[in-house]
Parts: structure tokens; C-alpha cells; sequence
């Protein structure tokens, strides 16, 4: 429903539009447009906003307003969400889009000294720069038989987080999927503790099901593993 035209003839009466006739919209023959270059910066056009701003309400705006608010709120359009979607090992998870860089070939993982064991697997040169890399099946608790940490798994999940990058050693990265909001479902409540670890919700994709990463929740495991 467009509003009431507020630009009738009656309405501007005792508002000298000078402008429409002898300034920019006009023939332009208005002697102050030599100092004011254009009728925006001229005190007579000023004074006639404030009387058009100042006028009273019309029965047909208050109308219109009135009938515009009291109707109900239309439910707003369903969000969607990317997410980048990899597997390790049997594990299928889905991470935010916005967080991956790249996916990088398999490369030597170099070690660090004091780290053996442990969730941070070591470095790896990816484009000239040292990237951490991280286990995400120690990470996450994971049943880690299937998945090389030496770094031969089938690509390098790159993600960018505050403090820098992070490369995830992964089997496979099955690309980039947009799922509306209402397919996120809250985890099962028979889910065992190591499959919810940093895990916010899951997805149904095809004939697997998705846990989604938290980037809160991973973070921060993340930090705690590299103090």
C-alpha cells in the first residue's frame, strides 16, 4: 500500500518553490544562484523544508501510518547458512565458509620439539608461509586409525582465526553447501560425549549426517592446545 501523496498543490500553499521556476529546476534565471551556485544552499529554500517538515499531519497520513504498524509482522525469509564440508577418517563435519581459505595438497608436516603426541601436529609451508597444523582427530577425541598424522591425508583444510592460520590434515573436502536454518538440528541426546566435542548441531547430507563445528567451541580447544 504506497502512502498518501504529500505533494499535492493544496498541501504547498504559502510555499514559495522558487526553485521550479527561476532556480536549478527552473529557467535558472534567479539572480542568487551566481552566490549560491544551486538552490540547496539558498536561505529561501531552507525556510520552505522547515514549513513542509512543520505542516500538521494529514488525516490521510495518520491513516495510512496507523493501518501500516497495526498490521502483524510478516515471518521473515528463511536464512541460510555456508558451510564447507570434510571428512576424517569416518567422521563427516561441516565448518563455517567464511573461516576456510583454502584447500591446500598434502605437504610434510614438520614436527616441534616437545609436541609429540599431542593435538598440534607441527608446520608446513603453505604458499612461503609456516602454517600450524593441528590433528582434529585428537582434537576432537576421534577414533583416529583411518587418518595418517604425519600429514598424508588426502588435503589441508586452511582455516584463519584471530591469531593466525590453521591447517587441518583431512581425508576429504566434499566443498562448499548452503543449508536453510531450519535443517541445523540440536545433537541427539544418544550422541556419545567425543562425537559433540566443539560439535553445536548436526545436518542431514544425503545419506551421512554433518556435525557443525562451533568456531567458539574450536577455538578455543585449539588455543588450549597450543599454550
Amino acid at each position: 500500500m504506497p502512502p498518501p501523496d504529500d505533494a499535492t498543490d493544496s498541501e504547498h500553499a504559502g510555499v514559495n518553490d522558487c526553485w521550479n521556476r527561476i532556480g536549478v529546476h527552473g529557467d535558472h534565471s534567479c539572480p542568487e544562484l551566481t552566490q549560491h551556485i544551486h538552490c540547496r544552499n539558498c536561505a529561501v529554500y531552507r525556510a520552505s523544508a522547515r514549513t513542509l517538515l512543520d505542516k500538521p499531519m494529514t488525516v490521510e497520513h495518520s491513516s495510512f501510518w496507523t493501518q501500516l504498524h497495526s498490521q502483524p509482522l510478516q515471518p521473515a525469509a528463511s536464512a541460510t547458512r555456508s558451510v564447507t564440508v570434510f571428512r576424517v577418517g569416518s567422521e563427516r563435519f561441516a565448518i563455517g565458509t567464511m573461516l576456510c581459505v583454502e584447500v591446500a595438497a598434502p605437504r610434510p608436516i614438520h614436527g616441534l620439539p616437545h609436541r609429540i603426541g599431542g593435538a598440534v601436529l607441527g608446520l608446513a609451508n603453505i604458499h612461503g608461509e609456516l602454517v600450524v597444523c593441528v590433528s582434529l582427530p585428537q582434537l576432537l577425541s576421534l577414533n583416529s586409525a583411518s587418518h595418517a598424522p604425519n600429514g598424508g591425508a588426502g588435503r589441508l583444510l586452511v582455516t584463519r582465526w584471530h591469531d593466525g592460520p590453521i591447517a587441518f590434515p583431512v581425508d576429504e573436502v566434499s566443498g562448499v553447501e548452503k543449508f536453510a536454518a531450519q535443517h541445523f538440528k540440536p545433537l541427539p541426546a544418544t550422541v556419545s560425549h567425543a562425537k559433540v566435542k566443539c560439535t553445536s548441531s548436526v545436518l542431514s547430507y544425503g545419506a551421512h549426517t554433518l556435525g557443525v563445528l562451533d568456531e567458539d567451541l574450536l577455538g578455543q580447544a585449539i588455543r588450549r592446545h597450543l599454550a
